[in-house]
């Protein structure tokens, strides 16, 4: 892959996430699942703002360190896939489906260790759920996550071209799992044998804390019933959305969700309940 070929991937991967985003808004305005907690253009207001200025981050992160590390590698011969002699068409599978286990596995790090829940925890805040929660993330999860993407891509000898088609695949996947959408619940119970489905992460933003640590994967569902994460909690329509800990909209505004991982972790109500009771 030429770093122009790259670049032309990296734009296309940018207007892909614009289109998903104005078409899983337009579908959840006819289909809703629930009644909104906040103001529609308050809360949209936060997370595109967010978005914003992580496109263009990863604009410059995810195209130069990242898949600049595959190219490199490719370019070298470095890493096991190339070491190895793995066909093309292998690596790039295998690429996709490695870097699908690495997020579920960095997403679970970042439930569990305090330093990464501190960047985590924004994600969690929203008091609603839908496409645009999927762009809520703080700068610092991003390079954090990045960082090791970009290493264990040279480690790998990861494919360019599967990177591209996993990030393109992880977008989609992303703002489908995040949508507000209304459907029947035969179809989600048949596709979350198989993917992740807006009604299984639902459970993953529950304010519960048994719920909110589980169904930490983002494009195969298998990942979670491989490590024992997988959880059907309960009802849908019962399921309460963000952090006890943060329920009020004043306290989740654009400039405290950028300074929030560097103030002293406020504990889970739930948690300091339930202490109390044994």
């Amino acid at each position: 892959m030429t770093w122009l070929e790259m670049d032309t991937l990296l734009w296309l991967r940018g207007w892909l996430a614009v289109g998903g985003l104005l078409l899983f808004m337009g579908i959840e305005h006819v289909w809703a699942f629930r009644p909104r907690v906040q103001r529609w253009w308050r809360h949209y207001a936060v997370n595109v703002l967010i978005s914003g200025g992580n496109a263009v981050l990863i604009r410059l992160v995810w195209g130069t360190w990242l898949v600049g590390a595959a190219v490199l590698a490719e370019r070298q011969g470095a890493g096991l896939l190339h070491l190895a002699d793995v066909p093309w068409g292998l690596r790039v599978a295998i690429t996709v489906l490695f870097y699908d286990a690495l997020t579920y596995v960095l997403h679970v790090l970042y439930h569990y260790l305090p330093v990464m829940w501190r960047l985590h925890q924004v994600h969690h805040t929203d008091l609603d759920y839908d496409v645009t929660t999927a762009s809520r993330f703080h700068f610092g999860e991003i390079l954090f996550s990045t960082a090791v993407q970009t290493g264990a891509a040279f480690a790998l000898g990861a494919s360019p071209e599967g990177l591209v088609l996993f990030q393109i695949l992880l977008l989609f996947q992303a703002q489908f799992q995040h949508s507000n959408l209304r459907y029947p619940d035969g179809v989600d119970r048949v596709l979350r044998w198989v993917m992740v489905t807006p009604n299984m992460h639902r459970v993953h933003h529950s304010t519960v804390p048994d719920e909110t640590n589980s169904n930490f994967a983002t494009i195969l569902s298998v990942w979670d019933r491989l490590g024992g994460t997988f959880r059907w909690g309960q009802r849908q329509e019962d399921i309460r959305i963000g952090l006890d800990a943060f329920p009020s909209p004043d306290e989740v505004t654009l400039p405290k969700l950028l300074v929030m991982p560097f103030r002293p972790l406020r504990p889970d109500p739930n948690l300091v309940r339930h202490a109390n009771s044994e």
